[in-house]
């Protein structure tokens, strides 16, 4: 009997969805999910919790986990599957992979990264809620979308901008032209979601633009500060404020709407930062680099071939929000709660840590007048190295 009873209080795994868990956001939403108990956000968090840390060390899965099952962008070579993947879903065609979805307990669909993305999303909702008399089990369905979906909105007060947005004003959003596909998708998701909510709970995640980790859309500037660029390029005068979060906060606003199914269906998940872009780039050069940022104009900021179109767009926005649900009604242990230029210093270990970068120091000695300066300076220029000459100290 009492092997029966301990059984029943063991945490049941549920199935969860990802599409695209080779890139940055489906891979660190994985890494982190899967070692979520089921139901673990409605409890009190334990003082040592894993997900806090910001370092690249990842403990092994407990009992009663997200078991995370999810389509790749590449191909992986055989027997690859990280870790952190219950199973890596290769499919021929689009019956084969509702099979694997039809059998999840959530879905989550991430198409902030892969625009190509959208419609594959939009496909997985129409077909679940179409089989609505056939499934059994109850499916719940995230849609990862983007601020972007309210770049052109109108200010709440025209005589006061500073008035952020939320939740409450959805209905008013108005997407960047070049990202209506994806409010399009948004309304999509909430609609079908209406129908059933017992078979079928949907979900919409705006999400800031995501940090931490090896970097995402702000890759290029640690890059830069990381490569001793003489200065870090800002896009335009940097005064637009940038809605941000970082990866593992979004995935824990996942964890929770997982866990808790909140009566909202539309909910924004950022930090609590109003960071502009210049206070962006200035804390990055300040912290990593020379100190010293460029403004740059739009156009030339095109002409960089380390920024797309989208990527550009985004960096580009300016939008004051609030994520209230988020912050009132979830259960997070916040990793970067205030925002990239509050907690820097911890941001940068991370990405240090992550892509495994570690200094290279070179010592070059040698009689007067035997090329010293001149090689050391060419050793430098070609390994992106700081050139420190006796003369500066």
């Amino acid at each position: 009997m009492a092997s029966t009873q301990d059984e029943a209080d063991k945490p049941k795994s549920k199935r969860l969805f990802l599409n695209q868990v080779d890139q940055y956001q489906g891979r660190n939403l994985a890494k982190f999910l899967s070692r979520c108990v089921v139901g673990s956000s409605l409890e009190e968090p334990e003082e040592e919790d894993d997900a806090k840390s910001t370092d690249s060390f990842v403990p092994p899965p407990k009992e009663g986990c997200y078991e995370v099952v999810g389509t790749t962008k590449e191909k992986l070579p055989a027997g690859q599957t990280p870790d952190y993947i219950k199973e890596i879903i290769n499919f021929d065609n689009k019956d084969q992979l509702y099979e694997i979805l039809v059998e999840c307990d959530v879905i989550v669909y991430d198409i902030t990264e892969d625009p190509d993305q959208i419609d594959e999303a939009v496909w997985a909702v129409s077909e679940l809620h179409s089989d609505l008399d056939k499934i059994e089990k109850p499916k719940m369905f995230i849609l990862i979308s983007s601020v972007m979906t309210w770049a052109k909105s109108k200010p709440l007060d025209p005589d006061d901008p500073e008035i952020p947005f939320t939740e409450d004003d959805y209905r008013r959003r108005k997407p960047h032209p070049n990202f209506k596909e994806h409010i399009s998708a948004e309304k999509t998701v909430i609609k079908l979601g209406k129908t059933n909510k017992s078979k079928l709970v949907t979900y919409v995640v705006a999400s800031g633009l995501t940090y931490g980790a090896e970097e995402n859309i702000f890759h290029y500037l640690f890059k830069s500060a990381w490569h001793n660029a003489p200065e870090l390029l800002c896009f335009g005068n940097g005064q637009n404020v940038v809605p941000t979060i970082h990866i593992k906060d979004l995935a824990a606003v996942l964890q929770n709407i997982a866990d808790s199914r909140p009566k909202v269906r539309y909910l924004i998940a950022k930090d609590d930062s109003n960071n502009t872009l210049e206070e962006i780039c200035k804390t990055v050069s300040g912290n990593l680099g020379t100190e010293k940022v460029k403004n740059i104009t739009k156009e030339e900021a095109l002409l960089n071939k380390e920024i797309d179109q989208s990527d550009f767009d985004m960096l580009l926005v300016n939008l004051r929000m609030d994520a209230v649900n988020v912050k009132e009604n979830m259960r997070i242990t916040w990793v970067s709660e205030s925002g990239m230029v509050e907690n820097i210093q911890g941001i940068i270990k991370e990405y240090k840590d992550t892509r495994n970068l570690h200094p290279l120091r070179v010592c070059a000695l040698g009689p007067p007048a035997a090329g010293k300066t001149t090689v050391v300076k060419q050793l430098c220029d070609f390994y992106k190295l700081h050139h420190i000459k006796i003369k500066d100290h």
